[in-house]
C-alpha cells in the first residue's frame, strides 16, 4: 500500500484529532494513567471501529508500518485492496485537496 509520503510526517496529537473529526471518540478505559503511557484506544460506535493509536508524545510521529495499520483500523485504507483512501484523508484533514489534485496531474503528465 502506498501512503502518501505528506502523511508519513503526521503527528499523534494530528492523528487523533483527525479520528475525531471522523466521529471517533477517546474510549475512556484508555486514560493515560502516568506520564509515560503509550496508548490510547479511540471508538466509533456507529460501526464498532477501535483504533489503537501507540505514541509517546504528541509531537511524536510514527513508523510507516504502524501508520498504514492505524489507518486500516480506522477504515481509511484497506490492506485487501492494496490501497489508501483519499477522498477520506482530505475529509479528515490529514492531506490538503490541492496537494492531490496536484499529484494527480504530474502523474497524468509522464
Amino acid at each position: 500500500m502506498q501512503v502518501p509520503p505528506e502523511v508519513l510526517t503526521t503527528t499523534a496529537e494530528q492523528f487523533c484529532n483527525a479520528l475525531k473529526r471522523d466521529g471517533f471518540v477517546r474510549d475512556k478505559r484508555s486514560k493515560r494513567k502516568k506520564k509515560g503511557s503509550s496508548h490510547l484506544l479511540f471508538r466509533r460506535e456507529e460501526d464498532k471501529k477501535r483504533v489503537t493509536v501507540s505514541f509517546h508524545s504528541s509531537g511524536q510521529t510514527f513508523s510507516e508500518g504502524t501508520f498504514k495499520r492505524m489507518l486500516c483500523d480506522a477504515g481509511w485504507a484497506s490492506l485487501e485492496e492494496d490501497c489508501v483512501y483519499l477522498d477520506v484523508l482530505i475529509r479528515v484533514k490529514l492531506i490538503k485537496g490541492k496537494a492531490v489534485k496536484a499529484q494527480a496531474k504530474k502523474k497524468n503528465k509522464s
